[in-house]
């Protein structure tokens, strides 16, 4: 086999360093071992049972009715689907942009909403608090989203008492949501 003109990006033998870059990129043996193993099928039944579970999951943290729709693909699928499925056409958008997703966002969200309001920073910044909170205090109409059992429970678990009711006897219904969160992941 020829040898590639390339350096290798990882010495031979040794695990890649950890980086927040999008792909192509290294693999740990781990990774590389599980790739190794049969793939679930679609078909088998062990699948079913655990796209089952993954979505009543899904309808807890999110306290649907209707069994929510699991999409295969990179993260933007998720959120072109999170525009078409959650801004309305009366909606005032907030859209913060600190790069090419956040301006994605706002296309996507152009589709659906009345009106797109962006709050822009240059490539790779974080977007200033302060200034998301004037965009709210200059446009009170710009719609507000906030519900949900993962929410509920995320903020349960920084009060005190969470570990005493949450891992056991569970007792309100916030405890009895947090508790099944903490049991099935280990949070």
């Amino acid at each position: 086999m020829p040898q590639s003109p390339y350096p290798a990006a990882y010495p031979a033998g040794s695990d890649p360093a950890f980086t927040l870059g999008t792909g192509p990129a290294g693999a740990t043996p781990a990774t590389l071992a599980a790739l190794g193993r049969p793939i679930l099928h679609h078909l088998d039944p062990a699948f079913g049972t655990l796209y089952q579970e993954t979505v009543e999951l899904l309808q807890l943290a999110f306290e649907t009715g209707p069994s929510p729709v699991i999409l295969q693909g990179e993260a933007v699928v998720g959120l072109e689907a999170a525009a078409a499925s959650l801004i309305g056409s009366g909606d005032v958008v907030l859209n913060l942009v600190s790069g090419m997703y956040g301006r994605g966002y706002g296309g996507w969200a152009r589709r659906y909403a009345r009106e797109v309001i962006e709050v822009e920073v240059p490539y790779d910044s974080a977007v200033p608090a302060a200034r998301v909170a004037e965009a709210f205090r200059s446009r009170p109409d710009i719609t507000r989203r906030q519900r949900g059992a993962l929410r509920d429970a995320l903020r349960h678990r920084q009060r005190p008492g969470h570990d005493r009711g949450c891992r056991g006897g569970a007792r309100s219904a916030a405890h009895r949501r947090c508790g099944r969160f903490v049991r099935r992941h280990a949070l």
